[in-house]
């Protein structure tokens, strides 16, 4: 089983609709039984996906089981840069970090 457990999630949904709400009830302790991802298109300089997630989250609608269907529209250049740059520690972990090749 996954888990996905958002961070700061509240404030960037506020705004969201119904089936996106859903989602965030469901997703925390959901059992995945099929995650497939299509490539719709590779266009120029635009990728498109289709990902598909069905399963359940007993918790929620007596099991009840769910289907999401995401389409992601990503410009390729911006979704490879991100991907392939260094990632962004937290400054207390960088601090960690140096304090360890200190000594």
């Amino acid at each position: 089983m996954l888990k996905y457990k958002p961070h700061a999630l509240d404030k960037a949904l506020e705004g969201a609709n119904e089936s996106t709400g859903l989602a965030v009830k469901a997703l925390p302790n959901f059992a995945y039984d099929e995650i497939s991802i299509r490539i719709n298109k590779i266009e120029a300089e635009e990728l498109r996906l289709h990902i598909k997630i069905s399963g359940k989250n007993v918790e929620l609608y007596s099991g009840l089981p769910f289907e999401f269907n995401i389409k992601v529209k990503v410009p390729i250049r911006q979704l490879i840069q991100e991907n392939l740059a260094p990632p962004q520690l937290p400054p207390d972990v960088q601090d960690l970090i140096e304090q360890s090749r200190q000594q």
